[in-house]
């Protein structure tokens, strides 16, 4: 049996000293115009924290390598020591919220969740067998129809410095699934500049006893490089294996779209354009690309082809003459099965400037083609996601472990009344948290060295943030519960969940200790970019995609995210 350090080392995202540049750049990525305005290029200012990468070819490492008992044994001993670690955390913490709540504000006070009992767990998923990079960028997943105790994981990576997705199934069998998963290439010779991934399942219509599992990756890019964003599918067999390599399906023309930064695979319905001709047909997914060409909307009639049915523009657009500008549009949600609400963010370097962006969030009217709300102008807003039953809108604002300075805001859907087609989203009375501010200031430039996880568990809180995501999951699988957890990925800065019930304020928060990411003195900067959440009976697993580093799974009881389980002992 190796030693607890030499599993470490296996085990560690880039191990070791760096062997110098590999020079691989995948066939399917293109040359970016040479002759491109790097001036209007710095205006858009890509993510700080990834710059972009060396013209010679991707930066590479050592290859991985693992067995399944050395997984598992690391994962033991790396869980033991985050216990011992973070229990004594956890007791301070809980000793100074009982000095400062008192008894009557026990049931409402979000800093009631850390006490003496609870047990979180934390689990790194291996990389691929001879992978030499971790860009990780995105995660999601779905569950096999045939077999539901199955479920894969889908990881997009690259960004700037390039990547191989990858996937992985596991067993929900099992007492603790990811304890010795490994994931798998999905295309070990794609090495591209991957930024997002989403997934969406439908059952063949052709074929009764096949089900299907799209799995689509945003292209991003460099200064030198575009990758193209990428439709794959799986397909599952009546025993709920899947059947073969995953095939895909379509490559995106990117010419069209530029940079994409996010993607949503969703089934809008049927669209049709002005002259009342279908061009999407309800039952199969569309795609959605988000980034620094606006956003592109790819539909299909048979399953088997995509075309562009939408395009639409970025709104008040960064340039030389208005520099607070959109740069980018970023997160998507699809609501009432009409509209689309796009999150956009202008450049980063107004931290530099101590100005406020001017990059608004949209309401998009999909069927006609029109845009019907702009809102949240002030905003950094990197993500979005439709929240409670539905009738709520989350923005996810900040997004770089450089800076920081915006509250992450919850909107209220409202119908028009006076007789206008259309809605509008407004602030919300009621926000995640009572007195929250919902006010915008300047991005404000700092120090990108995550503090420790004490530091956070003093004061979690989501007005000032660096959030990468949110997105919102259901405590119970009967969709007439009112629980809902709510996760907040952020960079250099806890990744929290956030638990509420029926619409009211956060009534616990749990953050992720050591989810703020770390810095080596081998590889720079390790920070969460994606997250996604698994509910199977009472237990929640947590699943963070690292750029820079192994995905990591928490892990606890769903019982610690109750109020009226879990209180502060009343004196």
């Amino acid at each position: 049996m190796r030693s607890l350090t030499q599993l470490l080392f296996l085990c560690c995202c880039l191990a070791g000293a760096a062997q110098g540049l590999r020079q691989k750049k995948d066939h399917h990525t293109t040359d970016y115009a040479a002759s491109a305005d790097e001036s209007l290029f710095d205006l858009y200012d890509e993510d700080i924290a990834a710059p972009p990468g060396p013209k010679e070819g991707w930066p590479h490492t050592e290859p991985f390598h693992t067995t399944t008992d050395e997984q598992l044994a690391y994962n033991k001993a790396l869980d033991a020591e985050f216990h011992l670690s973070n229990q004594e955390l956890m007791l301070s913490w809980q000793h100074r919220a009982n000095m400062n709540i008192g008894n009557q504000e026990s049931k409402t006070n979000p800093h009631n969740l850390l006490q003496e009992g609870i047990r979180i767990h934390r689990t790194h998923i291996a990389r691929p067998e001879g992978a030499t990079t971790g860009y990780y960028t995105g995660v999601t997943h779905f569950r096999h129809v045939n077999d539901p105790n199955l479920i894969t994981f889908l990881f997009s990576a690259g960004r700037h410095d390039g990547g191989s997705n990858t996937f992985l199934t596991i067993d929900t069998t099992e007492a603790n699934p990811f304890s010795t998963a490994q994931e798998i290439f999905l295309d070990e010779d794609d090495v591209s500049t991957y930024t997002w991934v989403s997934a969406y399942t439908q059952k063949d219509t052709h074929n009764g006893s096949s089900i299907l599992h799209y799995a689509l990756f945003s292209g991003g890019s460099n200064f030198l490089y575009v990758g193209p964003s990428k439709l794959y599918v799986f397909e599952e067999d009546s025993n709920g294996a899947l059947r073969r390599e995953p095939q895909v399906l379509w490559v995106e023309e990117y010419t069209q779209r530029q940079h994409a930064r996010m993607c949503l695979l969703e089934d809008l319905g049927n669209i049709y354009d002005d002259d009342d001709s279908l061009v999407s047909m309800k039952g199969q997914p569309d795609i959605i690309i988000t980034g620094t060409g606006g956003l592109d909307i790819y539909s299909s009639l048979d399953g088997n082809s995509w075309h562009l049915t939408r395009t639409l523009p970025l709104v008040n657009q960064v340039n030389h003459s208005n520099p607070t500008g959109t740069a980018a549009f970023m997160g998507v949600t699809p609501i009432q099965n009409r509209y689309l609400v796009i999150s956009s963010r202008a450049s980063w370097k107004l931290a530099r400037e101590n100005e406020l962006p001017d990059a608004p969030c949209l309401v998009y009217d999909y069927q006609k083609d029109i845009v019907v709300q702009t809102f949240s102008w002030g905003g950094q807003s990197m993500s979005v996601a439709a929240i409670g039953d539905g009738s709520q809108i989350l923005l996810g604002n900040g997004g770089e472990a450089f800076i920081i300075g915006q509250p992450n805001l919850l909107y209220q859907i409202q119908e028009r009344t006076s007789g206008e087609d259309g809605i509008d989203l407004e602030l919300s009375d009621v926000q995640l948290f009572k007195g929250e501010s919902t006010l915008y200031v300047p991005l404000e430039r700092v120090d990108p060295t995550p503090d420790s996880s004490s530091e956070y568990y003093s004061t979690p809180r989501s007005d000032i943030t660096k959030t990468r995501q949110v997105k919102s999951f259901p405590l119970l699988d009967d969709s007439s519960s009112s629980e809902e957890i709510v996760l907040e990925v952020n960079s250099a800065e806890t990744c929290n969940l956030y638990y509420r019930k029926n619409e009211d304020y956060v009534s616990m928060i749990l953050p992720l200790p050591g989810s703020e990411g770390y810095i080596s003195e081998f590889h720079g900067g390790v920070y969460a970019r994606g997250g996604d959440v698994l509910m199977l009976g009472d237990k929640v697993f947590v699943v963070l995609a690292n750029y820079n580093g192994n995905n990591t799974v928490y892990s606890f009881d769903s019982q610690w995210l109750r109020d009226e389980d879990v209180s502060l002992a009343e004196e």
